[in-house]
């Protein structure tokens, strides 16, 4: 479910939680069901207190792993009273942890997030948490242009108490940023980084474009072992999640799925076509994926690559 003002969609909260109430009434009932229901809200989280208060009551009544963390990344602008009540409020229900996503400094940070003085909103947010005793997780996104400013970030982010866990990571290649490759890292760059950070990028999970080809037209990943279905909760879908049964939905969602995929090219036809035997830039796999893909049905026309590059497509209903 999409959360904020400029929501997509004008399903409310209440309505959407009904239906993961559903989901998950259905899978208990099920003997052997291995199927984990999850609800989330989107991605700023920026919605009324109490509803707040609510959806962290719902996932912890529901054993939904990580209840007590929230990314709070473009949360809407507050004063420092108005954040400490918010967070205040939180804590007293259980939130434990809260993420905050670094770009680099203030001014990169903020153009890159398009929203003047975030960086700065962001430095108070992990000070209020530090204030309260909640602890803090930090994303910093490692990109090209900001490489120079990354020591500076970490000085002034580790002067802040509360930090709990710090995660690097490269662009996904997603959104912005997939038209953004000139962000993304090469080998070498990975010796510019602070080596706090450097360590942190597994290299089982950011090889090159070239190294990932190498180990699928070899046959050398390892399968995949599981799949997750995001359904978005939207207008357009909300009577059918109500009323359809469960298991129906599920049944359907797959056969369409599977059908999609097997009407398309495989992985090592994609990279075969579409990938790069000398590239040098860094990805996760997910994000080659998306690439070569997102190229292929692009060549079948608009329909076709939107349905594979939106994820979280509608739920839609068969006729």
């Amino acid at each position: 479910m999409s959360a904020g003002p400029r929501a997509p969609v004008s399903v409310s909260y209440e309505r959407a939680r009904h239906i993961a109430e559903r989901f998950i009434a259905w899978a208990q009932g099920v003997p052997g069901c291995e199927l984990r229901v999850e609800f989330g809200i989107g991605f700023s989280y920026d919605i009324e207190l109490p509803k707040l208060i609510d959806y962290i009551s719902f996932r912890r009544d529901n054993d939904m792993g990580g209840w007590d963390y929230l990314p709070l990344n473009g949360l809407g602008l507050r004063t420092r009273e108005e954040l400490a009540h918010l967070l205040a409020s939180l804590q007293s229900v259980g939130l434990r942890m809260a993420n905050l996503s670094f770009y680099g400094t203030r001014e990169s940070h903020d153009s890159f997030a398009r929203r003047r003085g975030d960086f700065e909103y962001l430095l108070l947010m992990a000070q209020v948490m530090a204030e309260l005793g909640l602890a803090r997780s930090e994303f910093i996104l490692v990109r090209k242009s900001a490489l120079s400013e990354l020591p500076r970030l970490l000085e002034i982010l580790d002067a802040i108490p509360g930090r709990e866990q710090r995660v690097p990571s490269l662009c996904d290649y997603l959104g912005r940023a997939a038209n953004r490759e000139e962000e993304r890292l090469e080998e070498q760059d990975l010796q510019a980084l602070p080596a706090a950070l450097r360590d942190g990028i597994g290299r089982d999970h950011y090889r090159t474009e070239a190294s990932w080809m190498q180990a699928i037209l070899a046959d050398e990943l390892p399968p995949k072992s599981k799949l997750i279905y995001v359904i978005g909760v939207r207008d357009n879908n909300a009577d059918y999640l109500e009323n359809e049964a469960c298991e129906e939905i599920l049944r359907t969602w797959r056969e369409r799925d599977d059908q999609r995929r097997a009407s398309g090219p495989s992985l090592a036809q994609v990279a075969e076509q579409y990938g790069d035997p000398t590239g040098r830039r860094l990805y996760a796999l997910r994000d080659l994926e998306w690439k070569w893909f997102g190229r292929a049905y692009a060549e079948r026309g608009a329909e076709a690559s939107q349905q594979w590059l939106d994820p979280s497509p509608p739920m839609m209903r068969l006729e």
